[in-house]
Parts: C-alpha cells; structure tokens; sequence
C-alpha cells in the first residue's frame, strides 16, 4: 500500500522547512567562506593565491560581499515588482552564488601545474 500525502497543509508545511532548511545551509557556508576570505585563513589563501594565481585583495573583495549575500539571504521576502519571485532579496543572492560558482569551476582546469 503506497501512503500519500494529500493534505495541502502538510505539503506547504514540507515545503517551507524544505526551502528554509537548504537555504540556511547555504546562507551559513557563503557567510562562512566570506569571513574566512577576509581573514584571509592560510588554507584559503594559499588555494586562491598561488593555486589560482589571483591577488590577495581579491579574497577580500569577494568576503566582504559574501557577508552581506548570506545575510540577505535569510531575510523575510517581500515583493520587489510585483510580487515576482525572481525579484524578491533571496533570489538575487542565490542566482549571484550559483553563477559565481559555476564560473569560477573551470579555473581548476585551466591552471597549468
């Protein structure tokens, strides 16, 4: 007998701790990694630096706006045109974090060792 979930209170209930449960995973590591950034922790640094051949002011740049996203992040949503949900504070952050990470996949890849 397969059990089915079919009170719609229980799917939004599901639904909420679902998206607040990934998106504080999220929000804890982008802060997480931009303090370490700003600290610039030795492990980081020396990925980044003289792995990756970036600067070292980068780091910073990059940890001070990680700091603010994650915070972002976690606030309450309010429409910003419209109601839209791709408009509202989460999802800039969130969009600005994937795209960050999917650009910055290949450079592994391209650093001659």
């Amino acid at each position: 007998m397969q059990a089915r979930i079919s009170n719609p209170h229980w799917i939004a209930q599901a639904r909420t701790i679902a998206y607040w449960g990934t998106t504080l995973i999220i929000a804890v590591e982008l802060a997480a990694g931009g303090v370490w950034d700003i600290l610039q922790v030795p492990y980081v640094h020396d990925l980044v630096v003289q792995h990756l051949g970036y600067p070292a002011y980068f780091l910073v740049i990059i940890g001070v706006w990680k700091v603010p996203g994650a915070v972002a992040l976690l606030v309450p949503r309010f429409p910003l045109c419209g109601g839209d949900r791709l408009s509202s504070p989460q999802s800039k952050p969130s969009r600005g974090f994937c795209v960050r990470r999917l650009a910055a996949s290949p450079a592994p890849m391209c650093h001659s060792a």
